[in-house]
């Protein structure tokens, strides 16, 4: 928590449009969020007012590890990717509570974003964020290589839950599971400009065999390799007719960016 607590001043200077005042104020209201997790018994969701790009973004804080995702997505901008060019349709898989959801809408206001969120708690929180944004579309499901229900492993972080049993699985529940065949379909689109991705290993079963060239120009995501229990190839093995960038994040972990040659 001390290096989170570290981290919320550069949090505040982005998300408070560059601005000294406003960031002092960020800086206390989430250096007050963080205290009262902790001290406090009530756990309501705390809203702070952002600002990124010049676009006023609402967050519902829920969790401490917020300000992680607040951080490596706003200070550290991991899914920035400055070779994208006005996408006009983004899909977000493993949106989580709408965070790089909210992150593509400021930086590209006019895009189509749907984003797929598989965990009941993450997908309400993620309706409460984007409920009042036309442009953001979201799809409760996991995201495979065939259409169905998988079984969903909930982790006490947010950020871990997975179809890959692992330590520390607290339950599971039963999701619906949709291919990316199925996903286009239902907005009557055959290709998109970018995917996003952080499914907590669900990559390896999604892009095996899966031709990602015929449905998006370009794709961004975090590859678990550390999740990778069913031995599946490497996901880069399948991005064969893409540029492919690997950004190394922690140890059996990177970033993949892949983009149509």
């Amino acid at each position: 928590m001390r290096i989170l607590f570290l981290f919320i001043p550069r949090i505040s200077w982005e998300l408070s449009g560059n601005s000294y005042i406003k960031t002092g104020k960020l800086c206390v209201e989430l250096w007050y969020f963080v205290l009262s997790r902790k001290f406090l018994p009530f756990k309501n969701d705390y809203a702070i007012l952002g600002i990124y790009n010049g676009n006023r973004i609402n967050f519902y804080l829920r969790h401490v590890m917020d300000i992680a995702v607040l951080r490596e997505v706003f200070v550290d901008k991991e899914y920035e990717w400055s070779e994208v060019k006005n996408p006009k349709f983004i899909i977000d898989l493993g949106a989580h509570f709408g965070d790089t959801t909210l992150f593509y809408h400021a930086l590209y206001p006019t895009a189509t974003i749907v984003a797929v969120e598989p965990s009941p708690e993450n997908f309400e929180r993620l309706v409460k964020h984007v409920k009042n944004i036309p442009q953001i579309i979201p799809i409760q499901a996991a995201v495979g290589p065939v259409d169905g229900t998988v079984q969903l492993h909930v982790m006490e972080s947010s950020l871990g839950h997975s179809i890959t049993e692992r330590a520390g699985s607290q339950s599971a529940v039963t999701v619906i599971q949709l291919s990316l065949n199925s996903l286009l379909q239902k907005f009557n689109v055959k290709t998109v400009d970018l995917i996003k991705y952080d499914i907590e290993g669900a990559e390896f079963g999604l892009f095996n065999d899966s031709n990602p060239e015929l449905f998006a120009n370009y794709y961004i995501g975090e590859v678990h390799n550390d999740l990778n229990d069913n031995n599946f190839p490497p996901v880069e093995s399948w991005f064969k007719q893409f540029q492919q960038t690997i950004i190394p994040i922690k140890l059996n972990r990177f970033l993949l960016k892949a983009s149509i040659k």
